[in-house]
């Protein structure tokens, strides 16, 4: 049963009253408000998109089906494309598709099933999870740190070593240009292995970022999986609680992922993230999870928007390179982005960036793998210096 958690939400200008159901609600759920809700039902009609429901079409789908999907027709008539997709795949990936989008406007509202997605807010750093532990939470700032050892480069890190600087980890990612709302990729879920348990957590750490210019990045959101006590789930750090600028917002999936997923993450409305994870052989949908975010530039065209792709390892509390943590063969590959008027494989062509970040020491531990820029690529980060 899903779980309110807000007192009243006005939708297309219609006053809903939400009713506390009988589940209890966490103090760290997104606290109750009021506020105008606005969601498009409606696909933007693109000729792109009617290309799309002329391929789906001629498959076979249902027009039901077709209709239900709206904007993520591109998803599922690019995966028959690309992947030869049986009709049994292809409803499996549509119906997780539209129970995904009917999630989302669920959390919109103020709802939620808490068997599925666990809220919460991060303070400095760490965020506490349903079984009691505390995992450290990755930076989504988008800096790089000189480790020279000058007065200011000391004055950045977080720890000095005396031989390293340490800020919150280890981060390889790839931006995209901005134009694009939405990216499907395969993952394979790296091999981890903490050894200050609790202190380094291994994340797939995708990204939507919005851009106001070169470097300036007023918002953003990790979106990915994150690994804590031998499991993978999915998670969305949602950055800086509006309401209390000393708190991060967090949500993260209550079902473990397979080694291998079919990732979809994206901008299904006007303020509104979400990722989720599918099968990559049945794409029988597994898990997702969602936040709604207004008013910080998050967009369904893409306008200003960065997507991103990468892997990290987050820290609290640790002062050394050299323990031994790793996170080995995290791979992306078939990564395609999309837009309302355009959908492409993830080529070089539509890269901003790719770069290993944090501070220079950090960088170090990161081993970037290209197989085919950028569509495909894996990474190692061994905290294993001299």
């Amino acid at each position: 049963m899903a779980v309110n958690i807000r007192k009243s939400v006005l939708s297309a200008s219609l006053a809903l009253t939400l009713c506390l159901s009988g589940s209890s609600v966490s103090a760290d759920a997104p606290k109750e408000t009021e506020q105008s809700l606005f969601i498009n039902d409606t696909i933007v009609l693109t000729e792109k998109k009617k290309n799309d429901i002329e391929k789906l079409e001629s498959f076979g789908l249902p027009k039901d089906i077709i209709q239900k999907l709206g904007n993520d027709v591109d998803v599922v008539a690019r995966e028959i494309s690309v992947n030869n997709l049986n009709m049994t795949q292809a409803t499996n990936l549509s119906n997780g598709l539209i129970r995904s989008n009917l999630r989302a406007k669920e959390v919109a509202q103020g709802k939620y099933d808490p068997k599925e997605m666990y809220f919460a807010k991060a303070v400095n750093g760490e965020v506490t999870l349903p079984n009691g532990h505390t995992i450290a939470v990755p930076s989504n700032a988008r800096n790089k740190i000189s480790s020279k050892n000058t007065e200011a480069a000391l004055e950045s890190c977080k720890v000095w070593t005396g031989k390293h600087c340490v800020d919150t980890g280890p981060y390889f990612n790839i931006d995209a240009n901005t134009g694009f709302s939405k990216v499907s990729a395969m993952v394979t879920l790296p091999s981890v292995y903490s050894a200050s348990y609790k202190g380094v957590v291994p994340y797939v750490l995708a990204g939507i970022f919005y851009k106001r210019g070169e470097g300036d990045y007023p918002d953003g959101v990790d979106l990915g999986a994150f690994w804590e006590d031998g499991r993978w789930r999915l998670c969305i750090n949602g950055g800086k609680d509006k309401e209390d600028q000393t708190k991060d917002l967090w949500v993260s999936g209550q079902v473990d992922l397979p080694s291998q997923v079919y990732l979809v993450y994206k901008i299904p409305f006007d303020g509104q993230v979400q990722i989720d994870a599918f099968d990559p052989i049945t794409y029988n949908p597994i898990s997702g999870v969602s936040y709604w975010l207004p008013g910080r530039g998050f967009n369904q065209n893409g306008n200003n928007i960065e997507m991103s792709s990468g892997f990290s390892l987050a820290f609290k509390n640790v002062k050394n390179l050299t323990d031994g943590s790793y996170l080995r063969g995290g791979r992306f590959s078939n990564a395609y982005l999309y837009n309302n008027n355009f959908s492409t494989l993830w080529t070089s062509n539509y890269t901003a960036h790719r770069d290993k970040k944090r501070t220079d020491d950090e960088a170090r531990t990161v081993q970037y793998n290209p197989n085919s820029y950028d569509y495909d690529y894996s990474v190692d980060i061994n905290l294993n210096l001299p």
